[in-house]
């Protein structure tokens, strides 16, 4: 498996939506949560494509779900599939990438560190994976969950 790199555009399909490719963006390949880092970081785009060659606008406020820590295993069981790697700017992120952690009731950024003033979109301070990123896609596009295990 190629090494995952900040910055890597991917995309997926969803088994109810086959004819489509969703895509994403490693935005953080050196996050941090608690006492973990080089954790992944991803966000998740609103506009699908017929063509994984077609490409839509990557931008922040073009969001489908809010960002979300992963394991590599999509990557290694070809769920994802990178496409490009293409630097990272300042506009294509959020201003603060806030994540939850339910036990201490407290927001963090990708980096570990408190959020004062956080700003959603909200994620949760856990590290998901391709299935749970599956699962937030067909919940946001209000489609039934696979049956997969």
């Amino acid at each position: 498996m190629k090494k995952i790199r900040t910055g890597d555009i991917f995309y997926f399909q969803l088994k109810q939506k086959p004819d489509l490719y969703w895509f994403g963006r490693v935005v953080n390949n050196n996050a941090k949560i608690m006492n973990y880092s080089g954790i992944t970081m991803v966000y998740i785009y609103s506009q699908p494509s017929r063509s994984a060659d077609k490409l839509p606008e990557l931008k922040p406020d073009k969001l489908l779900i809010p960002p979300q820590f992963i394991n590599r295993i999509g990557w290694s069981k070809g769920y994802f599939v990178t496409i490009l790697n293409k630097p990272i700017e300042s506009n294509d992120l959020l201003p603060v990438n806030c994540f939850f952690n339910s036990i201490t009731k407290k927001n963090f950024d990708d980096n570990g560190k408190e959020v004062n003033d956080p700003k959603p979109p909200f994620g949760f301070q856990s590290i998901g994976n391709y299935r749970t990123i599956e699962d937030d896609v067909c919940e946001a596009l209000g489609i039934p969950l696979s049956d997969e295990p």
